[in-house]
């Protein structure tokens, strides 16, 4: 039995000061859904970073 390879596309992860579009940038964004925040503002991507819990503050 002969098989043919199945192609695999692969989309590259987003990057912080990605020069991208708005089409690439969605489609990189939903292919992240581990990704809580990012931003394309004027063509480049801004990750945003998780607020740190810090239980021992003011102690």
């Amino acid at each position: 039995m002969v098989t043919t390879p199945k192609k695999v596309i692969s989309v590259l992860p987003l990057e912080n000061g990605d020069r991208l579009s708005c089409c690439e940038f969605e489609r990189r964004y939903q292919a992240m859904p581990h990704l809580r925040k990012a931003e394309l503002v004027e063509g480049v991507v801004y990750i945003m970073a998780l607020p740190l819990i810090i239980k021992s503050h003011g102690k």
